[in-house]
């Protein structure tokens, strides 16, 4: 009986990564627009370059791109903070610009 427990939950771990969501085509740019929308607004709010207003519309735009991809609030989390790790490790400075002025014109489709 107590090796079934143990077992039970050394496989929990297992089972929630089986159920997360990943994401590809569409799905993943809108993760992206997001993602990027959100620290673009965190880095100009930061820098005193944006009101809290625009900030809110940021937010909200964000928050637009999400609800049209699957999975739960916790999965799109989670994917998001994934991808912004990725961005800001993976870039410099200034390449991380550069991916923001690629990037971001093509979000616009989405709304």
């Amino acid at each position: 009986m107590r090796t079934g427990i143990i077992l039970a939950l050394l496989l929990i771990p297992l089972a929630l990564r089986a159920a997360e969501v990943t994401y590809s085509g569409d799905d993943a740019l809108r993760l992206k627009c997001a993602t990027m929308l959100s620290l673009a607004s965190s880095f100009a709010a930061r820098e005193g370059r944006s009101s809290p207003e625009d900030s809110a519309k940021s937010k909200a735009s964000a928050a637009h791109l999400l609800q049209g991809l699957p999975g739960n609030n916790d999965e799109k989390a989670r994917a998001m903070q994934v991808t912004a790790d990725r961005l800001m490790l993976e870039n410099t400075p200034d390449e991380l610009q550069s991916e923001f002025r690629r990037t971001l014109p093509g979000c616009a489709r989405f709304f």
